[in-house]
């Protein structure tokens, strides 16, 4: 017999689906008999697997040492391609306390891997957290950003947590800002209200002014913070406002208004195309510049906090070369 304490990591999920995690070499099938047959007591009693876990409940497992081994076995993980560069995942870290973990994402890097088999952010949050007892839920990020858009990310490091803070961003709650560079002269705000299609053919999102079958609605507030020219190109500097979060929005949405991002090759237009080649940008000039918590939400100790990540030094180059005015 093996007894497993719960943790406050892993409180607020089912039962089952923790022990699944647990015994991740054994079958859903026999982790229910073995409830059944009181093979797996939780809190010394009889369980469906329904009941919700807490910090501090007990699970004793009465199986053979041997067979607890080989259920305990987890896939052989994949090697993992070469990512951009080495880096300290402490050095991006904006905020961190027992919860979560709020950091600044590289441009260039993924925030979750996929088929390329890239490591990714959340393979970096797994290793830096790694010594920490995280028996059954694995931290993970809660929002996404693009490979080539840098910024502020949330881990969780809980499973209680990740679920809040998936509800707070589910609900649009959370603020989030970003700051880009768009081909064109934007000469006053802009409140932005469409539809948005994700194309899955080709990965591309496509925007129309009415409402289609299969569009989702997109609400984008724009924010002027400076106007110049680059080589005789009109430019913008804005302050971008989420107020939905849809696949791609903020790169289709400035597109369909004829202002893409400067260095976006999915949705950029002639012009500033012609502008990223000659200043040999190599990536959308997007950053989630900062996000910002509400007041008086579960998370207490994040209650109004604010917390932004530093503009990255392609835009800075680029904002060096104008007399940028001091961001709030």
């Amino acid at each position: 017999m093996r007894e497993y304490k719960i943790s406050f990591c892993d409180e607020g999920q089912k039962l089952i689906k923790f022990l699944f995690k647990l015994l991740p070499g054994a079958s859903k099938s026999l982790i229910y008999k073995s409830l059944r047959k009181k093979n797996i007591l939780y809190n010394n009693k009889k369980a469906n697997g329904n009941e919700i876990i807490k910090s501090g409940d007990v699970i004793e497992i009465w199986f053979s040492d041997e067979t607890l081994e080989n259920f305990s076995k987890k896939e052989s993980k994949e090697i993992l391609k070469g990512n951009i560069e080495k880096f300290s995942f402490k050095d991006i870290i904006l905020y961190e306390n027992e919860d979560i973990i709020v950091v600044n994402k590289p441009k260039g890097m993924l925030s979750q891997r996929d088929i390329s088999r890239q490591k990714s952010l959340n393979d970096y949050l797994l290793e830096y957290i790694k010594n920490s007892n995280y028996s059954g839920f694995k931290p993970s990020i809660c929002n996404r950003l693009d490979k080539n858009t840098s910024g502020t990310l949330i881990c969780a490091k809980t499973f209680k947590i990740a679920r809040e803070i998936n509800e707070l961003i589910k609900n649009h709650v959370i603020n989030k800002k970003y700051l880009c560079l768009v081909f064109g002269d934007i000469k006053d705000d802009l409140y932005l209200k469409d539809y948005l299609f994700k194309n899955v053919e080709n990965n591309k999102a496509i925007v129309s002014n009415e409402k289609k079958e299969g569009f989702l609605e997109i609400k984008t507030k724009v924010h002027v913070i400076k106007s110049f020219k680059l080589h005789e190109y009109p430019v913008t500097f804005l302050e971008v406002t989420l107020l939905t979060g849809k696949f791609h929005q903020i790169r289709a949405h400035l597109s369909y208004i004829g202002h893409p991002i400067l260095g976006d090759r999915k949705y950029g237009n002639n012009e500033s195309l012609e502008i990223s080649k000659i200043l040999e940008i190599g990536r959308q000039l997007l950053h989630s510049y900062s996000i910002e918590f509400p007041e008086n939400h579960c998370l207490k100790e994040l209650s109004g906090m604010k917390i932004k990540a530093p503009i990255p030094k392609d835009i800075m180059c680029i904002l060096n070369k104008t007399k940028m005015p001091t961001l709030s």
